[in-house]
């Protein structure tokens, strides 16, 4: 139970690190974009998903953004991390570093994509017509 608490208050506490603190450099990282993807790289999407939604609603209060959003970007990208960590070995010291930074640029290049599409509804809504 101390555990649920403990990574419940991380994941607020980086969520509004995020969000407040490092706005004021103009460009803040995305931190729980990259504890999405470590998490899942060590553990695993099984042992992880679950906290991923929870990152995701999390963000979605914090920043007001549509319900929902970053909950699905994110169990998307842990899911991508997840397929992808077990097709290229992580562990490997050579190249585990360079493919982590890898996995990590592409998946913040993946998350801002989808996030601009969710937050500007008349595009995203536009491009849903044709389907």
């Amino acid at each position: 139970m101390k555990n649920k608490f403990l990574l419940f208050f991380i994941i607020v506490f980086l969520a509004a690190i995020q969000g407040s603190g490092m706005a004021v450099f103009r460009h803040s990282p995305d931190l729980l974009l990259i504890s999405v993807i470590a998490a899942t790289v060590i553990f695993g999407f099984m042992n992880v998903w679950g906290w991923v939604v929870v990152a995701g609603i999390v963000c979605d209060l914090l920043f007001f953004h549509t319900i929902g959003a970053n909950v699905i970007i994110l169990v998307l990208v842990a899911y991508g991390t997840s397929f992808f960590s077990r097709r290229f070995h992580m562990e490997k010291l050579e190249l585990g570093v360079l493919s982590v930074i890898l996995l990590i640029s592409i998946a913040a290049i993946f998350f801002h994509v989808l996030m601009g599409l969710a937050d500007s509804r008349y595009v995203f809504s536009h491009i849903l017509r044709f389907f």
